[in-house]
């Protein structure tokens, strides 16, 4: 624009000047005043209306620059949302692993995630078995096919690549066509050939299981720095779920060996202690008092059958599910009728709270409680009936068992179990006091029996 207007400027001077020094030199031109102003404002209204133009045009091409770059600008942000989507994705997975409630729920997840999320064509998952030593529960996702399973692997460095890298607890890169997953051509043909990625999954240097994904190269390079570090975190999360999952296994199966040692050494265990000491005490006093190693044998026929009642019921007592409220009144009302089968003893019960959202420790420990305490009701009050008040509150779960019969004296039948080696009523007070709460017996003579029990739970 700058140099039409100058142009025009220098034109605008020029031209009137050279018409005058023609005329002067005597050339025969002749422009008249109006056409000189014509012609000069024609000179300049080209010049301002093509500079217009230019200065229109410039513009636009500034613009539609600044629009390229704005669209590349945004692409990228876009790619970067869709990235950052992806991984918050994957983040929303590896949190759901903490409240994934099986090990089947954490390997779909794990699927899904490196799947769907990460981009992989396809991905297999396998869970180790440390007690048969074998990789187990596989679960396998092809985008063309969905999911499958393959039977077990045996782990062992004869079964494979698969089995050598769990072994070696390294990510190890793949060409099926150099080398073979497994020894097990099914499981190879079900994965199906090219390149893949293995990574174990391990949890406190022990392998938990083992992930295996499609790649397009057999090494490193197909993953982006970004992507190695969604993938690395997704496997170490997915593993530290399946480990904790184990062990809380381990611990529950653990705390059922120590319940059941308990139950047996507070009922078995004592009983047969009991009986072997009256044997021996018989056998000093025969032959010269007969008579009186008669009664023992009687009253030891009849702990002898308590025993194995108490065996019976140990057994029926490795529950293999949990103990809900319903179970715990019908396996309790079952359990008083086999012990007075000579006369109809019903139990009323009256629970309020969530008894089912108590930990399993303290629901057996009151159940044991109920057992002992509704069969010595059952056997020796004289009574049909007894009640069961159970209430559960935030902090504390509050039992009473009750009947109206014939009532004893609690220090001199303490007392009692203490020297013969029975632990009954001790036996309940104790179990309560090991989680920290309290079992009072309340009882007289005709005035019927309350075991009162308080155990803590916040």
């Amino acid at each position: 624009m700058r140099g039409a207007v100058l142009t025009t400027t220098t034109y605008s001077l020029l031209y009137p000047l050279a018409l005058f020094a023609i005329g002067r030199l005597g050339f025969p031109i002749s422009v008249e005043i109006g056409q000189l102003f014509t012609q000069l404002a024609g000179a300049w209204l080209v010049t301002i209306l093509f500079g217009r133009i230019s200065n229109l045009l410039e513009k636009l091409r500034r613009a539609h620059t600044s629009l390229a770059a704005a669209h590349l600008d945004l692409t990228r942000q876009n790619q970067e949302l869709v990235a950052t989507h992806h991984q918050l994705e994957v983040i929303h997975e590896l949190t759901l692993f903490v409240h994934a409630p099986d090990r089947g729920s954490v390997q779909q997840r794990l699927l899904k995630a490196a799947t769907r999320e990460l981009g992989f064509s396809r991905a297999a998952v396998g869970l180790f078995n440390p007690a048969q030593q074998r990789l187990e529960s596989w679960q396998i996702y092809r985008t063309e096919a969905g999911n499958a399973t393959v039977r077990p692997l045996t782990h062992s460095p004869k079964n494979g690549l698969i089995s050598e890298v769990a072994l070696a607890q390294q990510p190890y890169w793949c060409h099926t066509e150099a080398q073979a997953l497994s020894s097990d051509e099914e499981f190879n043909h079900m994965l199906g050939p090219g390149n893949w990625l293995i990574l174990p999954m391990t949890w406190q240097k022990q392998t938990v299981g083992l992930l295996l994904l499609s790649v397009d190269s057999a090494g490193p390079a197909d993953i982006s720095d970004d992507r190695w570090a969604i993938l690395t975190s997704l496997v170490s999360q997915a593993a530290v779920a399946l480990g904790t999952m184990e062990r809380a296994r381990r611990l529950a199966a653990e705390e059922e060996r120590n319940r059941i040692a308990r139950d047996i050494h507070d009922t078995v265990a004592q009983s047969l202690f009991g009986i072997v000491f009256t044997l021996d005490a018989c056998a000093k006093l025969l032959p010269k008092q007969a008579a009186l190693v008669k009664q023992e044998l009687v009253e030891l026929r009849d702990v002898a059958d308590e025993v194995r009642h108490q065996v019976r019921q140990s057994i029926l007592d490795i529950w293999p599910s949990d103990l809900t409220e319903a179970k715990f009144k019908a396996d309790l009302s079952k359990y008083v009728a086999d012990c007075a089968p000579d006369h109809v003893f019903t139990v009323d019960f009256t629970i309020s709270g969530d008894f089912d959202g108590l930990p399993s420790l303290v629901r057996r420990s009151l159940y044991r409680v109920c057992q002992e305490a509704l069969a010595n009701a059952a056997r020796h009050a004289g009574v049909d009936m007894a009640r069961v008040y159970l209430y559960v509150e935030p902090a504390e779960v509050h039992l009473s068992i009750r009947d109206t019969g014939r009532g004893f004296d609690p220090k001199e039948a303490l007392a009692r179990e203490r020297n013969r080696e029975r632990f009954g009523l001790r036996g309940m007070q104790e179990r309560i006091q090991t989680m920290g709460g309290t079992c009072d017996i309340l009882s007289q003579c005709s005035q019927g029996t309350q075991i009162l029990v308080r155990v803590p739970v916040g």
